[in-house]
Formats: structure tokens, sequence, C-alpha cells
């Protein structure tokens, strides 16, 4: 279903679209920081055999209890499995998921400059004299045809002639 288009049209699709990338940013980068501070805590267990702790009964009571056999550890594989562990194995299963994280926090990061250099572009080409009553949304929610371009705005979109 195509629509005419608009600079603010044009506009909230660009806002929308970086909202997009800047929340998977968010997502990668707290997940980095669970993961630091998990590392954090399992390097601290093996330190001593027992640990002093609030032991949770239901979701709102707590009591003083003790953490023991502090150098077992059960690691979430995925999919509901799980797998029992030492502290110096989960901390090398930790260092392998938060180089992962930084792979696609560096991935989103690219994703993003890409983005503002498709947007500073844009911004140039699209003003309110180049959007014409003729140009048409091609429906897929970023893409249309401006003077003699194709513009895809999304994650793979790429900016062609259209000869």
């Amino acid at each position: 279903m195509s629509q005419e288009i608009t600079k603010e049209y044009y506009e909230e699709q660009l806002r929308k679209a970086e909202d997009v990338l800047q929340g998977n940013l968010k997502t990668w980068e707290d997940l980095k920081k669970e993961y630091e501070g998990l590392e954090v805590t399992v390097k601290s267990l093996p330190d001593r055999t027992r640990h002093k702790a609030m032991i949770p009964i239901g979701s709102k009571a707590f009591f003083p209890g003790e953490l023991i056999h502090t150098n077992e550890l059960m690691v979430l594989l995925g999919d509901g499995y799980f797998v029992e562990r030492s502290a110096k194995q989960t901390l090398e299963i930790i260092s392998r998921r938060m180089a992962a994280t930084e792979e696609k926090i560096d991935a989103v990061g690219k994703q993003l400059e890409d983005f503002e250099t498709r947007k500073n572009f844009s911004s140039n080409v699209v003003d309110e004299e180049n959007i014409t009553p003729g140009i048409k949304d091609l429906g897929d929610g970023l893409g249309f045809i401006l003077k003699n371009y194709k513009i895809n705005i999304n994650l793979n979109s790429t900016i062609e002639p259209l000869i």
C-alpha cells in the first residue's frame, strides 16, 4: 500500500529507524554490563568455601543462610538446558559470551554510523522542493522513490540510481 511522501513523514520514519538502532545498542550494552558484573561475582566465589547470603523464600521473604560448594555453578546453555561447571569453566563461558556481545555492539555501532551517513546524505537530498505529490511510498515502511533515486532506509539499505 503506497502513501504520499511529505518531509514530515520522511523525518518521522528516520526517527523510528534510529530509535530501533539505539534500542538495540542499549540492549547489547546492558547485557555486556550484566556479564561484567557476573564475571566479578564468579571470580570471587572460589575464594572461600562458604559465603553468607540472604536466601529467598517466595517472592517477598528472605532469611539468612550460607552458600556452600561455591565452585560448582549451573550454567544455562540455552533452550532450558543447564550444565554444572566449575568457576574457572564458567569464567571461560562468560568471556566467550562477552566477546560475542562486544561483536554485536560493534556491529550495531557500525549500523548507526552508516545510518547517520545516509541520514545526512538524504537530509541534503530531501527538502520541500524535491518531494512532489507524484512520489509514493513503496509500502515497505521506509522505501520510496525520490527524483532519480531509490532510497531505502533500513538495516540493509542501499542508495542506487534508477536508470
